[in-house]
C-alpha cells in the first residue's frame, strides 16, 4: 500500500476478522491482516425484488436461460427468487446473498450491463416455472469504510506457529492423559465418524472432558451444549493438530 491511506467499502479487506484472522509473510516478517472502520458513506443502489404474479404475460423474460438476460441480471434474478420463494414460507433464505428482500446491484459494471434496470426493461420474468413481477427501487445504504492494516507479529516460523496455536487451538491432549479405550475412540474418529447414544460410555465421557465439552456430559445436551453442526474446532493431540466437530445424529440424544 506504500503508506497510502487505502480504503474499501462493503467487504472487509482480506476477508479477515478477529475470530478468523489472516496472515501474510513479506521479507521474512509475518503480518496479521485486519481492518479498521474509518468512515461511513451513504450510497444509492438499485434493489431488485420479485413478486408472485397471477398473470402469465407473453412478454415475460426467461431469467435463467442463457442469452435471455445478461449474466449480471441472471444472478440477480436467481437471488431475488430466493427471497420471493421464502415470503410466507418456512425455511428462510441465505442472508449473505439476499438483502432487503431482494438483490442489491452494487457493482457499477453490473448496473451498466443490466437490462432489468433499463427504463424499458422487462416487467415480468420467469424462473423455475414461476412468473414474477419485477420491481426496481433505488434505496440508500449506509456503508462502513474500511482501512486495511498489516501489523508485524513475528520474524520466524516458530514464533508465528506459537501465535496461530494461541489463536486457533483449544484443548491440548496427549496420549498420557487418556485411557487406552479413550485413545481408541480418537483413533477411530480420525479414520471415520464415531458416535454413541446418551448416556455415554466412560471412555467417551473421558474424551469429551479432554475436549472441554463437559456440557455434553453434565447438562441438558440440546439446551446447554451449544450444539452447532458443521462448525469445526481445533485441538492439539500429541504433536498433531486436528479439526473436530460434534453433531447430533438421527437419534434424539446421539
Amino acid at each position: 500500500m506504500n503508506g497510502e491511506q487505502y480504503t474499501t467499502q462493503l467487504r472487509k479487506p482480506f476477508f479477515a476478522s478477529s475470530d478468523d484472522p489472516a496472515y501474510v509473510v513479506h521479507e521474512d516478517t509475518f503480518y496479521q491482516l485486519r481492518s479498521v472502520i474509518v468512515d461511513e458513506v451513504v450510497e444509492t443502489h438499485p434493489v431488485l425484488r420479485l413478486f408472485d404474479s397471477e398473470d402469465d404475460p407473453s412478454t415475460a423474460i426467461d431469467g435463467s436461460g442463457e442469452g435471455a438476460l445478461p449474466e449480471a441480471d441472471q444472478r440477480a434474478v436467481g437471488i431475488a427468487h430466493m427471497a420471493a420463494r421464502a415470503r410466507g414460507n418456512e425455511g428462510g433464505f441465505p442472508s449473505g446473498l439476499v438483502q432487503r428482500g431482494g438483490y442489491v446491484y452494487r457493482s457499477e459494471e453490473a448496473r451498466e450491463e443490466s437490462e432489468l434496470l433499463a427504463e424499458d426493461g422487462p416487467a415480468y420474468v420467469t424462473y423455475r416455472d414461476a412468473t414474477y413481477e419485477v420491481e426496481i427501487d433505488h434505496e440508500q445504504f449506509h456503508e462502513p469504510v474500511y482501512r486495511p492494516t498489516a501489523e508485524p507479529v513475528a520474524d520466524d516460523s516458530e514464533h508465528i506457529e506459537t501465535i496461530l496455536v494461541a489463536t486457533l487451538v483449544g484443548a491440548r491432549v496427549t496420549g498420557d492423559d487418556l485411557s487406552t479405550e479413550a485413545q481408541q475412540i480418537l483413533s477411530e474418529a480420525s479414520d471415520d465418524d464415531y458416535s454413541e447414544t446418551h448416556p455415554f460410555s466412560d471412555a467417551y465421557t473421558e474424551v469429551l472432558r479432554a475436549l472441554d465439552k463437559r456440557a455434553y456430559i453434565d447438562g441438558n445436551i440440546r439446551k446447554d451444549a451449544g450444539v452447532r453442526s458443521n462448525e469445526n474446532e481445533m485441538i492439539q493431540y500429541g504433536d498433531t493438530y486436528h479439526e473436530f466437530f460434534l453433531r447430533f445424529g438421527n437419534e434424539a440424544d446421539t
